[in-house]
């Protein structure tokens, strides 16, 4: 018996990419605001990190022409909303507290945004776009 060597599926190598880190962007700028167990926090951060990282080195399918359309309609997609959040802080600023600053909030946006990306790939791979 022949031993196959696993390789990483499109839609998991985008899970683990923007998902995880769009999480731990996330995570870190809502502790930034928080100051809660900072040394917790960090340790949970590098392991993700380290996952994150794997994720390049592992053998990958490769991707067809509808997976490419669909990572670029969800990049695309992501990144009008990341603008579009940006400009609602930028608008909204003065009313937040000051607990909340610029760092805090562009990570916290990132994070989001890399989020989107992962559901809307998700979604679009299932509906066959």
């Amino acid at each position: 018996m022949k031993k196959k060597n696993k390789e990483l599926k499109v839609h998991t190598k985008e899970i683990l990419r923007h998902g995880i880190f769009g999480l731990v962007c996330c995570i870190g700028s809502v502790v930034s605001v928080l100051d809660v167990n900072q040394t917790f926090v960090q340790l949970v951060s590098i392991i993700i990190i380290l996952g994150l990282i794997s994720s390049f080195f592992v053998k990958q399918e490769q991707s067809d022409e509808r997976a490419d359309k669909n990572l670029n309609s969800a990049g695309e997609n992501s990144f009008l909303l990341l603008s579009l959040l940006l400009l609602l802080y930028a608008g909204a600023e003065m009313w937040l507290p000051k607990s909340i600053t610029l760092f805090a909030a562009i990570y916290f946006l990132l994070g989001i945004s890399q989020m989107f990306h992962t559901v809307n790939f998700l979604i679009l791979e299932k509906r066959g776009n």
